[in-house]
């Protein structure tokens, strides 16, 4: 399938420049990438005596390294399209005019274009001669326009003062017609239309269309009065498979609030942007990647980062490769899914910007490559301000008003802290307890059969979670590599939270909901390879107030059975793992003894499943059970899963563990590690 185009880096401006041959900066754009297509719309024109237009020179014309699509007289009028693709090592450009007595009129609007077919020039033109309108009507009509081929078209649509029409002669804003969408507009048009502006304004608006024809014929929404009008368009036509290196992309963006200022220079700024993107199948070679665009840090030191992807494997021997830079491409860290960036460390100031890139590859052109549906990029800096960050999410099931009573203190007078109460002593107080959306699926049981058969796991967790909490939106699943075999839930009144659990246990994974409620579906941390995102120890920045460390052997087994339970006639299927080492302490014919465990897994049908989970289950079983717990100031960032590193010396505890337990409260937070002690 053809790319997508997508565009970025635009502004519409129609307060001229003041100063004779003033530089007009004609920037390539902060996101620009190789082949990103640079379109500039450019009118203008100065006022002479008895209420006429004179045309003014452009200078250059055009501008320095683009090329004219449309230009109405090239080197005297201002008015024309021009482009340039954009290449590695380009600069930005400017142009000039002289200084009129007055201008008449001035357009500019600069445009990045990505997805634009590098083989095919844009085609342009001028759209004054199809603009028709009646003084006091409320609607401009634009007639139709050639559509060259599939692919999209732009109309940039202005308003000035006429000085030859009738009462009222004030330019007005313009509206978005239907079927079209808006892409940059000065303030009171394009999404933001007024209908009664009375200001100079210019609107750009695009269509995509699946095929050559015609655009019919077009009713812009207009501010009432007797305008002067003018328009231009382009035409792009989107990259084809044959021509691109990597998978299609598209981007879902939203963006805050537009503002501008109409008595200095209206231009449409917009507000704050987030970004999504996803990346389609490589249709066309054996790899292709992606780079995204920067995200651009504010030079504050740098608090946290994580990035997280989700992705559905393509044929066998297909693989998929995810990259971070933070020096602007010079070199590349491989990325670990739901983990920091790689290199840029807490405290950082010097970093700018943070770059993605995804590559995919499959062994030949028939295969199917993998297909990253997501990919979120995210990093935190201290902004000197209070930041509140989520330290749990799930619904209200208890509300519990209390008085506290206020103990006594030595001289008699009004206690600070009270036995029951809260931290000011006596006082009406509420315990809220809430409970995360599991329970909200444990309580909705299936209520008729739901069927998995030859599902990625991945993808089966979702979909039963969607099933029993159609609410859910947020999900961060990572692929296990593998897909289920016939599954049938709900032939009895089952807990269909369990029921997913099982389900990620069978393939070695883990599911939850986390603090900031969503549904996380990955593999159970190892804490031998999964990259710490905090550490605990005892100098001079300690943040540890008390530690205790525990070694038992309650949780020490080394002989596990794994039983499957029977689907439709299927019979039930097992396997076993025990600890065969002779030197391992745990052996299982020596001094230690057999300490096994029985466990069934519904979800687990193959005995390749089964073996599977009784090795996992063995390999975090050996060793003793080694639990730590730290009270420590508040750490917010921290989550049960994480895998952080804790290096007290006076308790001997030294080593990588994975947080089971958190638990917040005032004034510090209490943290429980646990790790199989053999593993250090």
């Amino acid at each position: 399938m053809p790319a997508t185009i997508s565009y970025r880096d635009m502004e519409a401006v129609v307060t001229p420049p003041n100063g004779y041959l003033e530089p007009f900066p004609l920037t390539l754009g902060p996101t620009q990438q190789p082949n990103d297509v640079r379109i500039l719309f450019v009118s203008g024109s100065e006022s002479a005596s008895g209420g006429v237009s004179e045309a003014i020179q452009l200078n250059p014309d055009p501008p320095t390294g683009y090329t004219g699509a449309y230009t109405l007289d090239p080197g005297f009028e201002t008015r024309g399209v021009y482009y340039r693709r954009i290449a590695s090592g380009d600069t930005d450009t400017s142009v000039a005019w002289i200084k009129p007595t007055g201008w008449r009129d001035f357009l500019w609007v600069p445009i990045t274009a990505r997805g634009v077919d590098p083989a095919v020039a844009p085609v342009a033109g001028d759209l004054t001669a199809n603009l028709s309108h009646s003084v006091g009507s409320t609607t401009l009509t634009v007639s139709s326009v050639t559509v060259p081929a599939a692919g999209e078209m732009i109309f940039c649509l202005w308003t000035v003062a006429d000085p030859e029409g009738t009462w009222p002669s004030w330019p007005g804003s313009l509206g978005v017609p239907t079927g079209w969408n808006p892409l940059v507009a000065t303030d009171q048009s394009g999404a933001t239309f007024y209908a009664t502006g009375t200001n100079p304004s210019v609107v750009v608006i695009g269509k995509k269309f699946a095929a050559s024809g015609s655009t019919g014929s077009i009713s812009v929404p207009i501010a009432d009065g007797s305008h002067a009008f003018g328009g231009m368009y382009v035409f792009l036509r989107p990259a084809p498979d044959s021509t691109s290196v990597a998978g299609a992309v598209t981007t879902a963006t939203t963006v805050g609030a537009s503002s501008s200022s109409s008595t200095t220079n209206p231009v449409s700024v917009a507000g704050p942007v987030t970004t999504r993107s996803t990346v389609g199948q490589a249709f066309n070679g054996l790899t292709g990647y992606r780079i995204s665009d920067p995200l651009y840090l504010t030079g504050t030191a740098v608090t946290g980062s994580v990035i997280r992807w989700n992705v559905t494997p393509g044929s066998a021997g297909s693989t998929y490769l995810v990259e971070t830079s933070i020096n602007n491409g010079a070199s590349w860290d491989v990325a670990t899914n739901n983990a920091q960036v790689p290199r840029l460390r807490s405290g950082d100031t010097t970093t700018l910007t943070v770059l993605t890139r995804v590559t995919m590859t499959r062994l030949s052109s028939s295969d199917t490559s993998p297909k990253m549906t997501s990919l979120e990029l995210q990093v935190s800096c201290d902004a000197s301000v209070d930041e509140y960050v989520p330290i749990g999410h799930g619904v209200i099931i208890s509300v519990k008003p209390s008085i506290g009573t206020g103990s006594s203190s030595s001289g008699g007078g009004n206690g600070v802290f009270s036995s029951g109460g809260g931290q000011t002593g006596s006082g009406l107080f509420l315990k809220v307890k809430c409970v995360d959306p599991s329970r909200s699926i444990s309580k909705n049981p299936w209520q008729k059969p739901f069927t998995l058969n030859t599902e990625p796991y991945d993808q089966a967790a979702v979909a039963m979670v969607t099933n029993r909490l159609p609410t859910q939106e947020d999900f961060s699943v990572v692929s296990a590599n593998r897909t289920t075999d016939l599954l049938i839930y709900g032939l009895s009144q089952s807990d269909a939270w369990q029921d997913i659990r099982d389900l990620a246990t069978a393939c070695g994974f883990e599911a939850f909901f986390d603090v900031a409620g969503t549904f996380t579906f990955r593999q159970v941390r190892d804490p031998r390879i999964t990259p710490p995102v905090w550490t605990f120890t005892d100098d001079a920045t300690c943040t540890v107030t008390q530690i205790d460390r525990e070694l038992t052997d309650d949780q020490t087994l080394n002989y596990i059975v794994v039983k499957g339970e029977s689907t439709s006639s299927q019979n039930p299927v097992s396997a076993f793992a025990y600890d065969n080492d002779p030197s391992s302490p745990t052996y299982v014919g020596g001094r230690f003894g057999a300490h096994g465990a029985v466990i069934t897994i519904p979800s687990v049908t193959t005995a390749e499943q089964a073996q599977t989970a009784a090795n996992a289950i063995l390999y975090a079983s050996i060793g003793s059970c080694e639990t730590t717990t730290i009270t420590t100031v508040p750490i917010p960032f921290l989550e049960c899963g994480d895998c952080v590193t804790v290096s007290i010396g006076d308790v001997e505890s030294d080593g990588r563990y994975v947080i089971n337990q958190i638990t917040t409260s005032w004034p510090g937070q209490t943290i429980t590690c646990f790790r199989q002690s053999s593993q250090e």
